[in-house]
């Protein structure tokens, strides 16, 4: 690379990385409509939900009693449907030039946090690169604006450090306050920050006058929405109702009983902190492994979550001293920690990429350069911890998903007459499994509507063969 192409890239590098960012995410909305996915969301489903009360709001009808979703992502969504006119495409098409934004702030973040040009490159493209992120962007659901607002409000809390400004502060207490009204769980994130106050040279840098300016900019947006509710639901609560639905969802073993909860959901925390550290993407009617296996363009985002847990731990144990990692370490943790009471599906882990993004850059280029300059010892500690975690996190995806989700995944493809990639889905079924044969069957008559006989013919002899065998296999002892 030339010395007029680097500096050109490292100039205008947050220009870039948005476009490719929202290059990426265009592309996989063309791949997935050409494939008659995304489209309207079902009945029974969040994204509805809320799709349809954003609608409502531009007929100029408000939410009514009993709604009990995110009313700053409705409001967004509002905002996307006024240009977008109803036009769902579009409106898809807009949250992905707002979310493209994204990797433009870890960039700044990982600046502020004095990580240096590369790391920071380096940690945008990260998140470039993590496919479940990419899909829920053009999904009708909160967990890629919130991790925008999340990303906003360190890089906020980090500038306001380093310039001593009270107007940052108060900045930085808007956008998580945005994080609150998109979740409620943020409510214990906000405090997070409070517990760098342990470093001493954290400490003095602080005056009380920064700490009262960060809760008013969060208050600011609260008091509001706590005021609406108690005037018209007689409910002084974000949404009203909401707890005590998530309860019954998630713990309804428990429900009207708070040891009961409370026992429910400490049982569940060592169970939740391996689902939130594994590789595995645990779908929410919206599946990340079935739309890769329909939009070949998702194969390129080949990061899985785990490399991002398994490495930021690994540098956390080692560095926790240095401020610059633990910042974001701690804001993770304390969102991970939020999170731990409910199933962790993959749509709640994605507001925490972006910092994990963050750390894992400085992670590895920390070791890459201790082992640069000969320190084996420094290098090798973090990389073997980490290695050690990323195997043990790993999980056989296939193995974990329901056989509903995938045999959807191969009527999708059956419909779209791609039957070699849908023959590859059946082929990874158990032979005797009534859904493979039910797809085979499917797939058969698809072949000989479309005048592939000969086709059809040859892969329902194979088929045949494979289970006369393994009923060889069977009666022999051989097979279980």
């Amino acid at each position: 690379m030339s010395v007029k192409t680097s500096r050109f890239i490292n100039r205008n590098f947050s220009c870039l990385i948005y476009i490719f960012s929202l290059l990426c995410l265009l592309l996989t909305l063309c791949y997935a409509r050409t494939y008659g996915l995304l489209p309207r969301p079902v009945p029974g489903t969040d994204q509805l939900s809320m799709l349809k009360a954003a609608e409502d709001l531009t007929d100029g009808k408000l939410p009514g009693a009993g709604y009990m979703y995110s009313y700053l992502y409705t409001v967004f969504l509002y905002v996307l449907n006024l240009p977008a006119m109803g036009n769902l495409v579009a409106m898809r098409a807009l949250q992905a030039a707002v979310c493209a934004l994204v990797p433009v702030f870890i960039y700044k973040l990982c600046r502020r946090l004095r990580f240096g040009g590369p790391c920071s490159r380096l940690a945008a493209l990260f998140y470039c690169f993590y496919g479940p992120a990419a899909l829920i962007s053009l999904s009708f659901l909160r967990a890629v604006p919130l991790a925008l607002c999340f990303v906003l409000a360190a890089n906020y809390l980090v500038s306001a450090f380093i310039r001593r400004k009270n107007a940052e502060y108060f900045i930085a207490g808007i956008f998580m306050g945005m994080c609150i009204l998109g979740r409620e769980n943020f409510i214990p994130v906000a405090a997070a920050p409070l517990a760098m106050l342990l470093y001493p040279a954290v400490r003095k840098h602080i005056k009380k006058s920064f700490v009262l300016y960060y809760a008013a900019g969060t208050a600011v947006l609260l008091i509001p929405v706590l005021i609406y509710n108690t005037v018209m639901f007689s409910s002084v609560s974000l949404v009203p109702g909401h707890w005590q639905n998530v309860m019954g969802a998630y713990h309804s073993n428990a429900a009207g009983n708070a040891a009961r909860a409370a026992g429910s959901i400490i049982a569940g925390f060592p169970v939740q902190a391996l689902n939130y550290l594994s590789s595995y993407e645990i779908p929410n009617s919206l599946s990340f492994y079935a739309h890769r296996e329909i939009i070949e363009f998702l194969n390129i985002f080949i990061l899985p979550f785990n490399f991002f847990t398994a490495i930021s731990l690994a540098i956390l144990c080692f560095r926790f001293r240095d401020k610059a990692i633990a910042f974001p370490g701690l804001l993770i943790a304390a969102y991970a920690a939020s999170m731990l009471p409910f199933t962790m599906f993959y749509r709640f882990r994605i507001p925490g990429v972006p910092l994990l993004c963050c750390l894992s850059s400085a992670a590895l280029i920390i070791i890459i350069r201790e082992f640069a300059r000969k320190k084996y010892f420094r290098a090798g500690g973090p990389l073997l911890l980490f290695l050690v975690l990323f195997i043990l996190t790993a999980s056989d995806s296939w193995e974990l998903r329901p056989m509903s989700e995938k045999r959807s995944a191969v009527l999708v493809l059956i419909r779209n007459k791609r039957y070699h990639d849908a023959v590859k889905l059946i082929d990874k079924m158990p032979p005797g499994d009534m859904s493979a044969r039910y797809l085979k069957v499917a797939l058969l008559k698809s072949l000989d509507a479309d005048g592939e006989r000969s086709r059809a013919a040859e892969i329902h002899g194979r088929w045949m063969r494979e289970q006369r065998e393994l009923q060889k296999m069977k009666k022999s002892g051989a097979a279980p």
